[in-house]
C-alpha cells in the first residue's frame, strides 16, 4: 500500500508539470456516475494510434512544436513504434533491442507532450546542491533533470521491474520524459539527453 501512495505521489507531482494528467488514472476506481476508469495504459492506448516518424515529426509541427529525437541510442536500441493522441496531445516513442512495441516494456521510452512553463536555471541548479534523488545535467539546449531511482506511474511495470532511471528534460514548448530500463547505464541516459536533436 505504501508503494501504490508513492507512485500516486509522483504521479500527482508529474501531472503538474504537463504530463498525462496520471492520478485519476492511477486511482482505478469508480467515478461519481459508476463507470470504470481503466488504467493508465488501457486508457492512453484507447485513444492513440502508431505513426511513423515522419507522420509524427509533421503532427507536432501542425501543432507549432518542434520535437527532438535522440542522435545516440544506447547499444542495440531501434526504434520500434511510436504512439501518438491528440487532446490533449501525448506521444510515446518507443526504442528496443528487442523489438518490443509495449511501452511498459521496452527498454527506452520517451514520453512526448507539450509544457507548459519551464523551470528557471537557477532553480534547476539548486538541485544539484539541495536534492540528494535527483541531479541536473546541463546540455548544450538547456538543463535535464536525472533521477537515478524512480517509480513507473503504470503498476504493472513498477511490479515487474522496480525503480528506474528518468530524465525529464524542457525545451521548445515540448516535454521530454525519458523512462530507461536496466542495463542502459547512467552514462548512456546522459549521452541520450545531450544527443537529443531536430530531425
Amino acid at each position: 500500500m505504501e508503494k501504490r501512495r508513492l507512485a500516486i505521489l509522483i504521479a500527482v507531482a508529474l501531472s503538474s508539470m504537463s504530463f498525462i494528467p496520471l492520478l485519476p488514472l492511477l486511482m482505478n476506481t469508480d467515478n461519481a456516475q459508476g463507470s470504470f476508469i481503466p488504467p493508465l495504459y488501457e486508457a492512453f492506448m484507447s485513444q492513440a494510434r502508431e505513426v511513423s516518424l515522419e507522420e509524427f515529426v509533421r503532427l507536432m509541427r501542425s501543432h507549432g512544436l518542434e520535437v527532438l529525437i535522440p542522435t545516440y541510442l544506447p547499444r542495440g536500441m531501434t526504434l520500434t513504434t511510436i504512439y501518438y493522441k491528440c487532446c490533449p496531445l501525448v506521444a510515446m516513442m518507443v526504442y528496443s533491442a528487442k523489438g518490443e512495441k509495449d511501452f511498459r516494456y521496452a527498454e527506452l521510452v520517451i514520453e512526448i507532450s507539450p509544457s507548459r512553463l519551464p523551470l528557471s536555471e537557477d532553480y534547476l541548479l539548486s538541485l544539484n546542491r539541495t536534492s540528494s534523488d535527483v541531479y541536473v545535467l546541463k546540455t548544450d539546449r538547456g538543463y535535464a533533470r536525472i533521477y537515478p531511482k524512480a517509480l513507473f506511474g503504470d503498476e504493472e511495470r513498477n511490479r515487474k521491474f522496480g525503480p528506474h532511471v528518468l530524465a525529464i528534460y524542457d525545451y521548445g514548448g515540448v516535454n521530454y520524459l525519458i523512462s530507461i530500463l536496466r542495463p542502459i547505464t547512467l552514462k548512456e541516459v546522459e549521452d541520450l539527453v545531450k544527443g537529443l536533436a531536430p530531425p
